[in-house]
């Protein structure tokens, strides 16, 4: 080793050394998910609500995203808890960040006030009626992260030398104002108060089974982290590891995700014929593990793996009021102790049966049980001409064997 500390265990695997990666967690909290669909002028289902998003600090390619069911609300009995099924899409947002503070000439940081905006599914293209494509009902944990460390602004350029806008390296809570930001650069011109610079961002947007009441008992939890260099320690205890760069490689005030659970699999709808005119397979496919025990079940999380829909399937059935429009993606099932089965053949409600399954059941109903299959998202009643008019019929398995990881664990 050239640089920093190396611990290793018995085996002389390398723990903690320079090279290490670890996550930061950025923001956590908690939502309820909604309906996809809700809103769709054909969606005669939906009674919910409006799906809830969360804005990623990052794009999803450099985020980590770990959910959990939490028992939430406690004017309801324990028997009203049953399995929490969701999923999630991606859409994007408007994040205004206007100076307020600081930001003078000599400086390399600055205060400011944030406001989102125009929060919005990622849009299917010319057919997004066809979708089912409801409404967002609002963005959730709004914080300071949300700038995000890497964050490169190119109106910055014009306040640092050189041609290359700054980078945020560091993000804090502002007091009076929004969030305090540090550049990695310093300002050589002053910026002005008020200025603002609005950044799309990506949106995490949550969603269960179409149709389904509101599913009391519970509210889903989040955590959503990312690799930096940025530090945690701040007061007078704590440990950091630094690589030959100056970025923190290992922090002991860092939670760090202990995997108990690896499932790989094909969660997904399979397709018979041509996608046109083929069918989705009978049948309700699973992937799905057991952690944890009835006393620690809710420290459990899964990381996200699966996004936006997997199956779509288009009927146009001329002069038949049965055209409909459906769209499943491949989720998650929380199945908490006491309850025996995940309720899949429910969640995937596959129009061409189950094929002879039953629903998947644990191996005991005294543990968590974990799984990713089927979600149905939308199921639109398009009336006598179909979804798309007369003639046009689309059936489509975007994850036709595919392999799926299903990874489960704790933060420790």
């Amino acid at each position: 080793m050239a640089y920093g500390i190396t611990v290793k265990n018995l085996s002389g695997v390398s723990l903690i050394d320079e090279t290490s990666k670890q996550i930061q967690i950025l923001k956590e909290g908690g939502l309820m998910p909604g309906e996809f669909d809700y809103g769709h002028s054909y969606a005669i289902w939906s009674n919910n609500q409006a799906c809830e998003a969360l804005i990623m600090p990052r794009p999803f390619e450099e985020c980590l995203l770990f959910i959990q069911a939490e028992t939430y609300l406690p004017n309801h009995a324990t028997i009203n808890v049953t399995s929490l099924n969701f999923c999630v899409f991606k859409g994007e947002a408007t994040l205004t960040i206007t100076k307020k503070s600081g930001g003078s000439s000599g400086q390399n940081y600055f205060y400011a006030n944030l406001a989102s905006s125009s929060a919005q599914y990622d849009a299917p293209g010319n057919n997004e009626s066809y979708f089912g494509v409801g409404s967002i009902d609002s963005i959730q944990g709004e914080s300071y992260a949300d700038v995000g460390i890497g964050t490169q602004i190119s109106a910055w350029a014009s306040y640092v030398s050189g041609s290359t806008a700054p980078k945020v390296i560091g993000l804090e809570d502002g007091g009076t104002y929004d969030v305090k930001i540090t550049l990695d650069k310093t300002l050589n011109a002053t910026i002005p108060t008020n200025t603002a610079w609005s950044i799309d961002k990506d949106l995490a947007i949550f969603a269960h089974r179409y149709g389904d009441n509101p599913q009391y008992g519970w509210r889903l939890g989040y955590k959503v982290g990312q690799v930096t260099g940025q530090n945690d320690e701040t007061g007078t205890h704590g440990w950091e590891v630094y690589d030959t760069s100056g970025n923190v490689a290992w922090g002991s005030n860092r939670k760090n995700f202990q995997i108990e659970s690896i499932v790989v699999g094909d969660p997904d709808f399979e397709l018979t014929g041509s996608g046109a005119q083929g069918d989705i397979v009978a049948g309700i496919p699973i992937i799905h593990t057991e952690v944890g025990n009835a006393n620690n079940y809710t420290d459990y999380y899964a990381l996200v793996t699966s996004f936006g829909c997997s199956t779509i399937q288009n009927k146009s059935r001329p002069n038949d009021p049965n055209g409909d429009a459906r769209t499943w993606s491949t989720g998650y099932t929380w199945c908490i102790p006491g309850n025996g089965d995940y309720s899949n053949n429910f969640a995937a409600n596959n129009p061409n049966g189950s094929g002879g399954a039953s629903s998947t059941s644990k191996s005991t109903s005294s543990v968590l049980g974990v799984a990713m299959s089927p979600i149905a998202t939308t199921y639109l009643n398009q009336g006598q001409l179909g979804p798309g008019g007369t003639g046009y019929a689309l059936t489509d398995c975007w994850g036709t064997h595919a392999t799926r990881s299903l990874i489960v664990g704790k933060f420790i």
